[in-house]
């Protein structure tokens, strides 16, 4: 076992540690504009997303057959646009994330980021954020297609260092399901009222701790939540019976914060381990 670290802490990046005021989103589109000279198209989804399965989806919407080589032109596009035409001014890393993640270091944790982006636009964004020296490993998208198989890369790199995933931190409902496929402890980052995302978690989860009700979540938003959900069958993961007797048995937990210093403050002192899952291994 890797002594020199408690273990590992998972982070995604866009919407979590990051915002590019729609800068990214703006610059994915008009890239496929471009490459695929197409004039108008309809904005896809892209919170909780892999870049590779959104352009995927595009081109099979509007009957583009996606290969290798269209594929790289557009990462190219889509990353000189993002250098050329991004209003950087407007981006900004989320208050007191620095500080958090320089908490989690101090405290003996090795960082990874676990996103959606291709490797080329994502390591562009952590270095435009100066958040690249706070990471160890990236999994960032090359042919996956989905959260959980950028998961996996994670969870190699963590076997190969003899260390465990304690801990995910994402803004998308992707994030946990992602998270609770591996057996590791989701952390939602909810600042703001996100009205799909509280209706899919009141769909898939069952509040246990102090949150008696669900409609509690949207008026009392500014209190830090402990959330246990006894529900996992309810969440139509690809999974057998088997696993989600034992996702129940161990008592799976998310917890839901609205700021980084809340979950600072908190962290040592609320978050004996514990009761956090045990980790992907």
């Amino acid at each position: 076992m890797n002594m020199k670290y408690k273990g590992i802490i998972t982070f995604d990046l866009d919407g979590t540690l990051i915002s590019t005021k729609s800068s990214a989103k703006r610059a994915y589109i008009n890239a496929f504009k471009k490459t695929f000279n197409i004039y108008e198209i309809n904005e896809p989804n892209f919170k909780g997303g892999v870049d590779l399965e959104i352009l995927s989806n595009l081109c099979k919407r509007y009957g583009i057959e996606l290969n290798s080589k269209n594929k790289k032109t557009f990462i190219d596009n889509y990353l000189k646009i993002l250098e050329n035409e991004s209003d950087f001014e407007s981006w900004y890393v989320y208050e007191n994330a620095h500080d958090f993640l320089v908490f989690l270091k101090n405290l003996g944790f090795l960082l990874v980021i676990v996103s959606g982006n291709y490797y080329e636009t994502g390591i562009f964004k952590l270095k435009k954020t100066y958040l690249d020296k706070y990471f160890e490993f990236l999994s960032f998208n090359d042919n996956e297609r989905t959260r959980i198989e950028l998961m996996q890369k994670a969870m190699e790199f963590a076997k190969n260092n003899e260390l465990k995933i304690l801990a995910h931190f994402g803004d998308a409902y992707s994030d946990i399901i992602s998270s609770i496929h591996f057996n590791i402890t989701p952390f939602l980052f909810l600042p703001e009222i996100d009205e799909q995302l509280l209706f899919d978690l009141k769909k898939m989860l069952e509040v246990k701790l102090l949150v008696s009700d669900i409609s509690m979540l949207e008026s009392q938003i500014n209190s830090f939540y402990f959330i246990n959900s006894s529900s996992i069958n309810e969440m139509g993961l690809k999974i057998d019976k088997s696993f989600l007797e034992s996702s129940i048995r161990n008592n799976k937990n998310l917890f839901i914060f609205k700021s980084y210093k809340e979950i600072k403050d908190n962290f040592e002192n609320t978050f004996n381990f514990n009761y956090i899952n045990s980790g992907g291994n």
